[in-house]
């Protein structure tokens, strides 16, 4: 093998391991954990996912003890988002999306707060005894004031 060969080959080599090495970094960055978060104060320690889906999509406005939910969403196209909303009742977001688009035409309810961001959605729950979040778990190494909801069917 003469030396231009080799440099095409190590050259190679490295393209397909930096390669393979940001494929696997994209793919555990999609499947991100998602925990469901309340204030710390909040009662409410489990909600079923009907639960939970019936909150973000508007169904229902108060908690399983009878308390009013303040629901904080992520931003409408935020992959976060498309997550969670497949995991909690397996709608993909672009359903979601229409969902309430149609439900804010009709004027009859109005969409959850949305923030930008994991650090705004635990703040918003930190801020507010009657709220309710996700994000994704790793967010919440410094987030001492909320607790995380155990899901049941």
């Amino acid at each position: 093998m003469d030396n231009y060969t080799a440099k095409i080959c190590a050259t190679r080599r490295v393209f397909l391991t930096v390669f393979f090495l940001l494929i696997g970094w994209v793919s555990c960055a999609d499947s991100a954990d998602v925990v469901v978060i309340v204030n710390k104060s909040n009662p409410v320690t489990s909600m079923s996912s009907a639960q939970v889906s019936d909150l973000y999509l508007g169904r229902s406005r108060t908690f399983p003890d009878g308390s009013i939910a303040h629901v904080i969403d992520h931003a409408r196209e935020a992959p976060l988002r498309e997550e969670f909303f497949r995991r909690i009742n397996g709608m993909p977001l672009n359903k979601v999306n229409t969902y309430w688009a149609r439900l804010a035409v009709s004027g009859q309810i109005m969409p959850p707060v949305t923030k930008t961001n994991n650090g705004d959605v635990i703040l918003a729950v930190q801020e507010d005894s009657k709220a309710i979040g996700y994000v994704e778990d790793s967010a919440l190494i410094h987030a001492g004031v909320v607790q995380v909801l155990r899901l049941h069917d």
